[in-house]
């Protein structure tokens, strides 16, 4: 199955294993409502959790080409701050400053796209409503329509042979 990456319109971001980008989509739902976020397949993903005190894990590292492959996908002017190497012997090699000002054009790139583009909607008219009145994902909301006509129809079958 395939990993995806999910860059939230504020900047946050989440990875999820899922068969297809529905499947994320409606995985994702748990966290917020993903049809204004970004969907991005990762090829790699190599994470590295400690166990803290409190019995609560906590993301310590990531591998190398999994956080390049974010950066690129979801944080393009950050992965640009943060490759222009202003002080190669210093530590860290990056201006802090330019990684801030970075930081805050990606958090207002969400945000602007969120209020520029428009997230994906349901396929059917009823399932437009469902999505606005539940707001609840697309994706979500084109399964249980499905799922719901496809029992109608089943009900609908007339029983005995057919002329």
């Amino acid at each position: 199955m395939p990993v995806f990456l999910c860059r939230w319109p504020n900047g946050d971001a989440s990875i999820v294993y899922a068969a297809d980008a529905d499947d994320a989509a409606i995985l994702l739902d748990e966290f917020g409502n993903p049809d204004e976020a970004e969907l991005h397949h990762l090829e790699n993903l190599l994470v590295d959790f400690r166990l803290e005190d409190d019995g609560t894990l906590q993301a310590a590292q990531w591998g190398e080409a999994t956080q390049q492959e974010i950066l690129e996908n979801a944080f393009p002017h950050l992965d640009a701050a943060l490759s222009e190497f202003v002080h190669p012997d210093s530590d860290p090699p990056w201006d802090p400053e330019q990684v801030r000002a970075a930081v805050e054009i990606e958090r207002k790139r969400g945000k602007e796209k969120r209020r520029g583009g428009k997230a994906r909607e349901a396929r059917t008219e009823l399932g437009r409503e469902l999505q606005k009145s539940l707001g609840a994902p697309a994706a979500l909301i084109d399964r249980l329509t499905e799922q719901v006509g496809e029992k109608i129809l089943e009900r609908a079958k007339p029983k005995g042979p057919k002329h």
